[in-house]
């Protein structure tokens, strides 16, 4: 089946990719009202295991390329999206100025097709190249990791009203589209204080194959446990 996006897919390989689990190492630690003191390694283990444990969030992506000494080059990517346990997700928004509008129930997928405004049914039998397209545009795909070689720890930052854990960390990423497309990957993490589950993150990963250029991707985390429905398109 022909994608909508053939000719933008090198970005959407740059910018959306892997949430399945963080593996942490580090030193020191971080005051808990519950258990005294326990270590990054731990605090962030919890959180991303609470996250994954979640019955359904809501989150945003922001996806740019920056070319070091210029100008930012045009916004890449805005996405808004949706997701409810077990297998449910929709994702909407603009990639390139291209509009996307996915959603995924079980094994069935639907990708809209704008210019027609009709939708595309991706049926189990089609999935391999609807879990391509799934896995460049899911929350949940961006932080496993092979190693990491650095983790610190920063403190309780306030953001938007909200004191949040931060956690900064060099890790050694592994997801092919990350792995083929980009190196010396830089993070950033917020956990919330009282559940350690994600608020935000930040990504910025050196392109390979293009001078002096990277990509910076923004993620946000809301809504936590929320009846949030999800249905195939009429």
């Amino acid at each position: 089946m022909p994608w909508l996006f053939v000719n933008k897919r090198k970005f959407l390989l740059l910018c959306l990719a892997g949430l399945t689990l963080f593996i942490f190492w580090g030193s020191g630690y971080l005051e808990s009202k519950s258990a005294g003191s326990v270590s990054p390694r731990e605090v962030l283990h919890t959180g991303i295991q609470k996250t994954l444990a979640s019955r359904s969030y809501r989150f945003q992506m922001e996806a740019e390329m920056v070319t070091e000494g210029k100008a930012r080059v045009n916004f890449t990517g805005k996405v808004a999206g949706e997701w409810a346990a077990p297998d449910r997700i929709r994702i909407r928004g603009s990639i390139m100025n291209t509009p996307v509008d996915f959603i995924r129930v079980g094994d069935t997928a639907y990708l809209k097709d704008h210019s027609s405004e009709r939708w595309m049914v991706i049926t189990s039998g089609q999935m391999a190249g609807a879990e391509l397209f799934y896995a460049e545009l899911s929350p949940a795909a961006y932080f496993k990791f092979k190693d990491i070689s650095s983790l610190k720890y920063k403190g309780r930052h306030k953001v938007d009203g909200e004191k949040l854990l931060l956690f900064e960390l060099s890790p050694a990423v592994q997801n092919p589209f990350l792995e083929m497309q980009l190196t010396d990957v830089y993070y950033k993490v917020w956990l919330s204080p009282k559940d350690y589950r994600l608020r935000r993150a930040e990504l910025r990963g050196r392109v390979k194959d293009v001078e002096e250029s990277s990509v910076e991707i923004k993620l946000l985390f809301q809504d936590y446990d929320k009846s949030i429905a999800i249905e195939p398109p009429v």
